[in-house]
Formats: structure tokens, C-alpha cells, sequence
């Protein structure tokens, strides 16, 4: 078939990916003690900001003494990936401006849409719904249950 892809055992690679849990550390012991192949070891990094890390800094630090625990072992170095969109990582940071960006335009153009009247009638249910709900204090004393569990 004109076009298929063929590749040799040669130039596979054979990658573990860990999370750095008691479970990914074992499979690397199971893969080493039953003669497998092993070419790479990775693992992602989530970041709160282009510069902080979005783990715990005892985690980050349990990371890195793990990553050399497993160096001094296996002889591979732990590659840490991150996520990335358009050549630049993704963060927390970045995700939560871009969705309140994404949030901020979708209203202006709904809100572009209504006439006056329709936003103040939209204000104006808006604003009933909140004043006329009965408070958490109204409904026991009424005797409604309610909707915390009672421990």
C-alpha cells in the first residue's frame, strides 16, 4: 500500500510515564527485574504560573529526590514535560484569564443583543429571585429539612 508508515524495532523507544506515586515507582522496578526495554522515563509538571509550580513545594521536593533516587538506579533521567498550546506552556494562570476573557466576550455579546427593556426585566427577575427566596433561618422555622446532612 502506497504510503504506509513502516518502523522497525530500532526505532522504537520505550517510554515509561510516571507520576512519581508508589505505583509508578514499581513499575519501573517490574520493567528493569523482567529484562524489558527501557529508553525514557517522563513524567508532566502542572504550573500555577509560568514560574511557580502548581504542587505542593514537599512535593516538589519529594519529586526531585525521587528523580535522583531513580537516576542513581536505572541510569535514565527523569524528563519532566509540561503542557503547551501555540509554543507556550499552560497554566493555571493562563487558563483561568483566558476562560474569564472567553466569559467576559460571551456576555458583552449576549448582553449586546438585549434591548434595554429585556435587561432590566432580566435585572428585575434576577433581582426577585434573590430577595424572595426564603432564608436558610425562614425555613426551619417553618420546619423544612434541609439539605445539609445532620451528622
Amino acid at each position: 500500500m502506497a504510503g504506509e508508515l513502516h518502523i522497525g524495532n530500532d526505532q522504537f523507544q520505550y517510554i515509561a510515564r510516571i507520576s512519581h506515586g508508589k505505583d509508578s515507582l514499581k513499575m519501573l522496578d517490574v520493567i528493569v527485574s523482567r529484562g524489558l526495554r527501557l529508553d525514557r522515563i517522563t513524567t508532566t509538571d502542572i504550573w500555577a504560573t509560568d514560574t511557580i509550580r502548581g504542587e505542593h513545594p514537599k512535593m516538589v521536593k519529594f519529586k526531585e529526590i525521587a528523580d535522583e533516587f531513580i537516576w542513581r538506579k536505572y541510569r535514565i533521567e527523569v524528563e519532566h514535560l509540561c503542557a503547551m498550546r501555540n509554543g507556550q506552556k499552560v497554566t493555571y494562570e493562563k487558563l483561568f484569564y483566558h476562560i474569564q476573557s472567553d466569559l467576559k466576550r460571551s456576555a458583552t455579546r449576549q448582553a449586546a443583543g438585549l434591548s434595554c427593556t429585556k435587561r432590566e426585566l432580566v435585572q428585575e427577575t434576577q433581582n426577585r429571585i434573590y430577595t424572595d427566596s426564603p432564608s436558610q433561618s425562614t425555613a426551619e422555622e417553618r420546619g423544612a429539612p434541609s439539605s445539609r446532612p445532620d451528622f
